[in-house]
């Protein structure tokens, strides 16, 4: 493959983007084509405004550890990274399970709480050419591991794994053009118990801690069995064309992945199989880098389909529809004469919808975003260089729908469902701003940088919100980086 511009300080965006998102399956060591070691640590800090839903925190903190990278030995390439994330959060309800997904089954409880979590996360990718480099042999497997607990009434203790293997061949068409095929089985399991140590809570009476069975939009059950289980198997195909010529480097992958979850309810009295979820994801990545002397051009975009529906077996039925859609477009251009500036534009389109046929509820969303971002790099002295980004994005709401049967109004619908529904109508503008330094040493690279978001309403908020504060969400980033 043809060695097109690389800046080995990992600060730029179109590098990170050459190396990070050229492709997704593991063959993408063969095409990064650099030998390289990414290491850091960093802490970032978030807050969310008044205006949010019960489900997500008031704070978060997150402190990371990472590495990761790709070496060669023998012909055999080899990628590889690693990360470890401590997470803090607070004010978290209607949340009594690892994460909030697409998936209408969980424990929630109305009474918000903290959360400190440690997630660990591995990914190896091996690849061996063969027969004079026209065939790749490649494998990958993903290693997730973690622990959640929340430290107040109800007090839930979660442990989580998921691991995935792949299988990739990709067959040389052309002269440094791959058509692949691959092929990979997901497993994941999380198990949950949930206690209260003041024993006064468990009482019915006690109704913020009351634990809900959630089943949909709105349909949920009380029984208070207090463990789960939440089962979850995958298998994903996938096929693209991926590789260079002359001033190009492109990928086009597609891949197709089915689902099942199911969640299970336990207590002394035994296990009771309250429903499974069956999810198809389809997804299309387009990756396109143009280099010449004068300029460099870089195309990213993608399209991801998500169906999901249910088995209740309370109901003895299909319960729950959700319908998702995501379209992405990102335009990146310097040029080469300067080696200085970078500007990008980028639009996203969205659209989701959700419906509870028990309990009569439908929702759905249909939301544009557009940003513009650049970056500019400028030598210092002793040797260091520094590279300020700013982005700026605009996010609105093109169409909206919500539905509530005659008489199906309940806890659900108004702790939940409303907030979520009225904070998707409210249009935002958003600032990202990020400086990198960076100084060579003689075995490795030093890349401190520092991050700041803010997310701000624009316009009349909807009525339903008390409070007129336009401040959505606000964080910070730092950390330091070592190239080696």
């Amino acid at each position: 493959m043809a060695q097109s511009n690389f800046d080995s300080s990992l600060v730029s965006i179109q590098t990170k983007n050459e190396l990070f998102r050229f492709s997704q399956t593991p063959v993408r060591g063969y095409f990064q084509q650099y030998d390289f070691g990414f290491s850091g640590a960093s802490f970032s800090s978030m807050n969310n405004g008044e205006i949010k839903t019960p489900q997500t925190p008031q704070k978060q903190q997150e402190y990371q550890f990472f590495s990761q990278g790709r070496r060669t030995w023998n012909e055999w390439y080899l990628s590889g990274a690693f990360s470890y994330t401590k997470q803090i959060q607070d004010s978290i309800g209607w949340k009594q399970v690892r994460e909030i997904s697409s998936n209408p089954y969980y424990f929630g409880n109305i009474q918000p709480g903290n959360w400190n979590n440690d997630l660990f996360d591995a990914q190896v990718a091996i690849t061996r050419p063969i027969w004079s480099q026209r065939l790749l042999v490649s494998i990958g497997a993903d290693y997730q591991l973690e622990n959640l607990v929340r430290t107040n009434d109800p007090r839930p203790t979660i442990d989580y794994y998921n691991l995935e293997l792949t299988g990739q061949l990709s067959f040389e068409i052309l002269p440094e053009i791959y058509l692949y095929g691959l092929i990979s089985r997901a497993s994941s399991s999380e198990k949950g118990g949930i206690k209260n140590y003041n024993a006064s809570n468990d009482s019915y009476g006690q109704l913020e801690y009351n634990l809900y069975t959630l089943m949909g939009l709105g349909s949920y059950n009380l029984q208070q069995k207090r463990s789960y289980n939440q089962d979850r198997t995958a298998t994903t195909v996938g096929g693209g064309v991926i590789g260079g010529i002359g001033a190009f480097r492109f990928s086009n992958e597609i891949q197709v992945s089915n689902s099942t979850e199911n969640f299970i309810r336990k207590n002394s009295d035994g296990d009771e199989w309250i429903g499974e979820y069956f999810l198809q994801t389809i997804r299309n990545d387009l990756f396109i880098h143009y280099s010449s002397p004068e300029y460099l051009i870089q195309l990213l975009s993608g399209i991801q389909l998500d169906q999901g529906d249910d088995f209740n077996y309370l109901f003895q039925g299909l319960n729950y529809d959700y319908q998702h859609s995501l379209i992405t477009a990102d335009l990146i251009f310097s040029r080469n004469s300067s080696k200085k500036w970078q500007w990008g534009a980028g639009v996203d389109y969205t659209t989701l919808s959700k419906e509870d046929y028990n309990a009569s509820h439908f929702v759905s969303y249909e939301t544009v975003k557009g940003r513009l971002y650049s970056q500019v790099a400028l030598k210092l002295k002793a040797g260091w260089q520094i590279s300020p980004q700013m982005g700026l994005g605009f996010q609105k709401s093109l169409d909206q729908e919500l539905i509530i049967g005659a008489n199906q109004e309940n806890d659900y619908t108004r702790m939940v469902l409303y907030p979520e529904y009225y904070l998707q109508l409210i249009s935002r503008a958003e600032v990202d701003a990020r400086v990198d330094l960076n100084k060579k040493f003689s075995k490795f690279q030093l890349n401190p940088y520092f991050g700041f978001n803010q997310s701000l309403a624009v316009g009349e908020l909807p009525a339903f919100w008390e409070s007129k504060s336009k401040d959505l969400f606000s964080g910070f980033q730092i950390g330091i980086n070592f190239v080696h």
